[in-house]
């Protein structure tokens, strides 16, 4: 068959095929996100490296045609309304089932890159309450076309603009096919600093380091806040990141500190707001900045700072956008007795004193396990939530 007497499509169905194949990754990533932005693949990668991820191999649809003893009739052949043809095979050991008389499932591993997975999960989501910045503009960075002018340099020459004053000239004398360019065909663009008023916001990340975090719950912690600072440097172009670890004292720290830490010391949480409170009077003034809190912990405070701690969230709530907590109530000994998830609905008596605030921009959540991450996110971050009071 010659070239041009097949359909075009024909031709075309590679690449389809591999744009579907590439698609069904995708949502199979997007299904099983809560579990893969916990891997520490992603949360202990070195730069911009891409990491592997198991990927459950998936299968096209196909016709399956049935052997004769199975014939049940198909299509137009003999059956009743409601007659089983087939089941679907159901994951994990069945009743009846011998050790190792079960194939496994295929699996590959595929490439991803942390931008990619952080598209996934922070689609719809943003800082809720964010508002224009009072303290005057902000310069953009990428600045705006002011004027056009027939003389600057090469590097700002519009070439549109100077094709069509080309083309003007030679339909003036008859010929308007283009030939060589003279000097009076040449326009540049003339660049001007955009200032505008932007978005600036500063967070506040505030993590328990005490002793009472296990290694469990200090790793749940840090991969919220991995994916929050992931989220805020490819979301916003103005945000500022203060990164404050508290025990019985709490304190500024670099980012690489923050995520270093181990748990040692006992537990006052006023400690982390009122140092949260120090450095935004000092550094980010409410009347110019946005101003957000997270805090993670497990909620184990020393009984005599919750009074303490509740006062000192009050204060932080006038100076800030949104307070968000987060309580972590992993427990590996229930885990290993119940043999599943722990149920998220336990409060700490600082947790519950908190929520004697009412205050429509504390946003309280629990976390359970790895996999509640992506939901603590949503409920932190959600657009929805952000359009008006909770």
């Amino acid at each position: 068959m010659e070239w041009g007497a097949s359909p075009w499509d024909l031709h075309r169905r590679g690449l389809q095929d591999a744009r579907r194949h590439d698609e069904r990754v995708r949502e199979a990533l997007r299904r099983d996100l809560p579990r893969l932005i916990t891997e520490e693949a992603l949360i202990t990668r070195r730069g911009d490296r891409p990491i592997r991820i198991p990927v459950r191999y998936l299968d096209l649809f196909r016709f399956r045609y049935a052997d004769e003893e199975a014939a049940r009739g198909v299509g137009h052949g003999p059956g009743q309304e409601g007659d089983v043809l087939a089941r679907e095979e159901r994951p994990g050991p069945q009743p009846g089932d011998l050790p190792g008389d079960r194939p496994g499932r295929e699996v590959y591993e595929a490439e991803f890159t942390v931008d990619e997975v952080a598209a996934l999960m922070m689609e719809d989501l943003e800082l809720p309450w964010l508002e224009p910045a009072a303290a005057g503009p902000v310069p953009s960075p990428a600045g705006r076309v002011r004027d056009v002018q027939r003389r600057g340099p090469w590097s700002n020459l519009d070439r549109r603009r100077t094709l069509y004053r080309h083309m003007r000239r030679r339909a003036a004398r008859g010929d308007a096919v283009p030939l060589s360019f003279h000097d009076d065909d040449l326009r540049f663009r003339v660049w001007a600093p955009d200032h505008r008023r932007a978005a600036q916001a500063a967070v506040y990340l505030l993590m328990d380091r005490s002793g009472s975090m296990s290694t469990e719950r200090r790793y749940i912690a840090k991969a919220f806040f991995f994916w929050l600072v992931t989220f805020l440097r490819r979301r916003y172009t103005h945000v500022d990141v203060v990164f404050i670890a508290h025990d019985t004292e709490a304190y500024v720290v670099p980012e690489e500190q923050f995520f270093a830490f181990s748990s040692s010391g006992g537990t006052c949480s006023s400690s982390a707001y009122l140092a949260a409170l120090e450095h935004i009077h000092r550094r980010h003034p409410p009347e110019g900045w946005n101003n957000y809190a997270f805090h993670f912990t497990d909620g184990e405070n020393f009984p005599g700072d919750n009074e303490k701690a509740v006062e000192a969230a009050r204060r932080l709530l006038q100076v800030t956008r949104m307070v968000g907590c987060g309580e972590i109530v992993y427990d590996s000994w229930h885990q290993f007795q119940a043999g599943k998830e722990p149920v998220v609905t336990r409060r700490s008596s600082l947790f519950r004193a908190l929520d004697e605030l009412d205050h429509p921009r504390l946003i309280l959540c629990t976390i359970g396990s790895r996999s509640d991450v992506q939901r603590a996110m949503r409920e932190l971050l959600s657009v929805q939530g952000g359009r008006g009071e909770r």
